[in-house]
């Protein structure tokens, strides 16, 4: 705060409340391309600076991963101009970077970094990820996708149509590599996030980024124009149901037992860059204009919730307050606000009472109900998931790619025991979240329920595996168990 002298007083009050505007009181505009849209307070040639490296990035991956995006996914990328005020919108402390993956559209959200060699780095890894898990019809191992998309980060745009990947931090990777050593390798690899502490999931994941390097540098051939083709031969076995590790070792043309003593040997000497052309195109990253009062904060409430859900309904409230029959915020409180169950139908249905011939509406009160009925469990129940089954149904009329509505579909008739019409709404939810845990779960149930366990067992194997949630997951398991008892008796 300034020293402020009386005969300043207001001059200086002014000052002071610029110095500190907070996010909400600047423009943010949007940046279009046709692969993404960034939402920004950058300053302009910041902001299109950004967008257009990515842009870039975008092309220069494409060559080496082959699967073909998933129809009907999208990507939204919102990048604050301060790290600082990432980290406290989104109580993060060691984080300014998230991708936070969806039904409807994926978020990356970034904060921008200083200029630099490295300014990069962090939208390219959440890029990354978005790639990985866009394009491919089951999820990676998690040391796989950490280890490409670290990997991936380095790549840097020398020109148009020229880049260069693979500047490895070697002391790092050697100090996580010699915490790990002479542990086994599936030990190293697949460990459990919910019970490892972070800096021992750090060591994890520098050991895939020295794997992911070593693949593509070191293993035998050296560096060739192709040899990012690699990452591409890896992806694709792992899409047709490969294990991750055992695919890896085929390619690298390296047994298991010495690649212990071959990647120390890597990491201790010096590596090359490689460098490689890829196509350029002719898309350009256009300027859209600026939102208006009501999206910057729908969308500044919609990127924090997940991490700071008290921060998102403080925005979301006050918005209401100015604007309280505008069924889309209504809608994104609802949501917002789903552990409040009252509060959060309380929204939903006037959000739907205001205008009920929009999806959003549709959905939200269908989700709204049917948290009501897993709380209250009682006799109302039933008529409380009919009508959100009749509100799912109408909001795919209006929208018939609301792959949530198809979820929530999926559920309601699994709940019913009529697994057979569950099968096609969760079916169309996988297609578009294949990496998505509860999708997997409620899979690998419905194919139980039909009595096809080995297809029951391979989703449920993959929802444990990618399960955050401890008790959803210990059901997972509980689960799973069932269905390989039947497996061993049939």
């Amino acid at each position: 705060m300034p020293i402020c002298y009386s005969w300043t007083l207001l001059l200086c009050l002014l000052f002071s409340q610029l110095a500190n505007a907070s996010m909400l009181s600047r423009d943010w505009c949007e940046y279009e391309t046709p692969f993404f849209s960034v939402y920004t307070d950058l300053k302009v040639q910041d902001a299109l600076f950004t967008a257009e490296k990515l842009l870039s990035f975008h092309h220069a991956t494409s060559m080496f991963f082959a699967p073909d995006t998933l129809e009907g996914t999208s990507l939204s990328i919102v990048l604050f101009r301060y790290p600082r005020e990432f980290s406290r919108e989104f109580n993060l402390s060691k984080f300014v970077g998230v991708m936070q993956p969806s039904f409807q559209k994926h978020l990356l959200l970034l904060a921008a970094g200083e200029k630099g060699k490295e300014y990069m780095h962090v939208p390219f890894h959440e890029y990354a990820h978005y790639i990985i898990r866009s394009r491919l019809k089951r999820p990676v191992a998690r040391w796989l996708e950490e280890g490409l998309a670290q990997y991936l980060s380095t790549l840097q745009i020398e020109a148009p149509g020229i880049a260069n990947i693979g500047e490895i931090n070697r002391r790092r990777l050697l100090v996580s590599f010699l915490e790990t050593k002479h542990q086994d390798w599936r030990e190293i690899l697949d460990v459990n996030i919910l019970k490892t502490p972070a800096n021992d999931l750090q060591s994890q994941y520098d050991v895939s980024w020295g794997l992911v390097h070593y693949l593509v540098h070191g293993s035998p051939g050296g560096v060739q124009k192709d040899s990012l083709l690699k990452i591409s031969d890896l992806l694709e076995r792992v899409n047709r149901g490969e294990d991750a590790f055992q695919a890896y070792l085929k390619i690298a043309m390296i047994d298991e037992d010495e690649l212990e003593s071959a990647l120390y040997g890597y990491l201790t000497e010096d590596q090359e860059l490689l460098r490689f052309r890829f196509d350029t195109h002719d898309e350009l990253v256009l300027e859209r204009g600026c939102l208006d009062r009501i999206d910057k904060h729908l969308l500044l409430a919609s990127s924090v919730t997940e991490f700071n859900a008290k921060r998102s309904e403080d925005i979301l409230t006050r918005l209401n307050r100015f604007h309280p029959n505008n069924h889309r915020v209504l809608a994104v409180l609802s949501d917002v606000t789903r552990r409040k169950t009252d509060l959060s139908r309380k929204y939903a249905a006037k959000a739907y009472e205001i205008n009920p011939d929009v999806a959003e509406t549709n959905v939200a009160l269908a989700s709204a109900l049917i948290r009501v009925c897993v709380e209250v469990q009682d006799t109302t129940c039933n008529q409380l998931l009919s009508q959100a089954k009749r509100l799912y149904s109408r909001a795919l009329e209006l929208e018939p790619k609301r792959v949530d509505a198809a979820f929530g579909l999926g559920i309601l008739y699994l709940n019913e025991g009529k697994a057979a019409d569950a099968l096609d709404y969760l079916l169309v939810s996988h297609q578009h979240a294949p990496w998505s845990a509860r999708v997997n779960g409620h899979l690998g149930e419905t194919y139980r329920q039909l009595g096809q366990f080995a297809k029951a067992a391979e989703y449920l194997k993959i929802a444990v595996h990618w399960e955050t949630d401890e008790l959803r997951r210990e059901g997972m398991l509980e689960v799973l168990a069932l269905v390989e008892k039947h497996e061993r008796e049939e």
